[in-house]
């Protein structure tokens, strides 16, 4: 899994050391009411609970104070709050977006990012995962998302923000607005290319373009199932 999460966590603590801190409300409160070694230890426990024990050994009384965490560190409420604030304010003045995009990272699909890594899994290598897959949707974006004539429409404006999976896998999601009447809502395509001949014989009919085009969708957009996408709760 990418760590790019545990880097963010490193960067707010960081933060955290060079701020003012404030005591949190739940620490004032019961700041009165038992010593704080106990609280300490109270506060302990309740984290581990929530944590897990992993994380037991970087657990103090600092858990209990808070910093400012500055909006340029990605997945505090601060970063957010910038996000929603823009997004709310390009759509008042530009109108409603005509297109919602969603690109997720294939860590295990991906051999340039394992080159990049050099060999090793994504996880190993937080660093160069994360600077590979910000080398892709940069070089992504400029190809296909900017300014003017596209697939979709002339693109006048676009909007976006990176955020991590539970698992801690990157992915961005993006708002994108077009110059009314260039709209090309049929270019978006919900199923493989396949000839006019059915599913019989898909690929007769296809020239070499909607060939490598069908070769590619099939081969990083179609799941394979495994036991483990059958197991809920203990049992399949």
């Amino acid at each position: 899994q990418f760590v790019w999460s545990l880097y963010q966590n490193e960067i707010k603590k960081r933060l955290h050391g060079r701020t003012a801190r404030i005591v949190s409300p739940e620490t004032a409160q019961h700041a009165n009411n038992v010593p704080l070694d106990e609280y300490e230890r109270q506060l302990r426990r309740a984290a581990l609970l929530q944590a897990g024990p992993h994380l037991q050994n970087d657990l103090t009384t600092e858990e209990s104070f808070t910093g400012g965490v500055p909006k340029t560190v990605k997945g505090g409420k601060r970063y957010w709050r910038e996000a929603f604030v823009q997004l709310m304010a390009m759509s008042v003045e530009y109108g409603t977006p005509q297109f919602f995009l969603t690109l997720t990272a294939n860590e295990m699909g991906w051999n340039d990012l394992r080159h990049a890594c050099g060999g090793y899994s994504h996880g190993s290598r937080p660093v160069e995962a994360t600077r590979h897959y910000q080398h892709r949707w940069t070089q992504f974006k400029s190809t296909y998302l900017a300014k003017g004539r596209s697939p979709i429409g002339n693109i006048t404006h676009l909007w976006y923000r990176h955020e991590e999976q539970a698992r801690a896998s990157l992915h961005v999601h993006a708002a994108i607005w077009v110059a009314n009447g260039t709209e090309n809502p049929s270019a978006i395509r919900a199923t493989v290319p396949r000839g006019p001949y059915g599913p019989a014989d898909p690929t007769r009919g296809l020239d070499d373009d909607e060939l490598q085009w069908r070769q590619f969708v099939l081969g990083v957009q179609m799941h394979q199932c495994q036991d483990g996408c059958h197991y809920r709760h203990g049992e399949f």
